[in-house]
C-alpha cells in the first residue's frame, strides 16, 4: 500500500515540475508576469566610477523609493525597483563636496516591467544609463 503512495506522489511531483517548466520556457511567459506580478521587477545596478565615494544614493519612482547611505568608488549596488504605476526613475546623491544631485534618465517602468537598468555615475557629476527593459499585460 505504501508503495503506491509513494508511486502516485513521484507522478504528480514529476507533472508539476513539467508544467512549472513548459510555463517558464514557452511563449507565454510575459502572461506569467500578468497573473502573478510578484514575480515582476526592474533591476538597477548603480555604479560608481567616480574617484570618491557618494552618498545619499537614491533611485526614487512614483510611488516609493530605494535608498543607500553610501557607494564606494568602483563598487555597485543593485536595488529591486517594481512600481505600482507607469513612472519614470531619478537618480538622486550627494558627491564628496556635499553637492546634491539629480537626474532623471529618459527611463519609464510599470509594476509588470523586468529586466535591468545600468546606471553609471562618472566623474563629476555626470551618469550615463543603459536598459535592457520589457513589459508585458500593457
Amino acid at each position: 500500500m505504501k508503495q503506491r503512495h509513494w508511486g502516485q506522489l513521484i507522478i504528480f511531483l514529476g507533472s508539476a515540475l513539467f508544467i512549472a517548466y513548459v510555463l517558464i520556457t514557452s511563449p507565454l511567459i510575459p502572461l506569467t508576469y500578468c497573473f502573478f506580478p510578484f514575480l515582476s521587477g526592474v533591476m538597477v545596478n548603480v555604479t560608481n566610477d567616480g574617484p570618491t565615494p557618494v552618498s545619499n544614493l537614491a533611485i526614487v519612482f512614483q510611488d516609493g523609493e530605494k535608498v543607500l547611505a553610501k557607494l564606494e568608488p568602483g563598487r555597485t549596488h543593485t536595488f529591486r525597483v517594481k512600481p505600482s504605476v507607469e513612472s519614470g526613475i531619478d537618480v538622486r546623491f550627494v558627491d564628496a563636496l556635499g553637492n546634491g544631485h539629480s537626474h532623471k534618465p529618459d527611463v519609464y517602468i510599470s509594476r509588470y516591467s523586468r529586466g535591468t537598468i545600468t546606471i553609471t555615475l562618472d566623474y563629476g557629476s555626470n551618469i550615463t544609463w543603459q536598459t535592457a527593459i520589457t513589459s508585458s499585460c500593457t
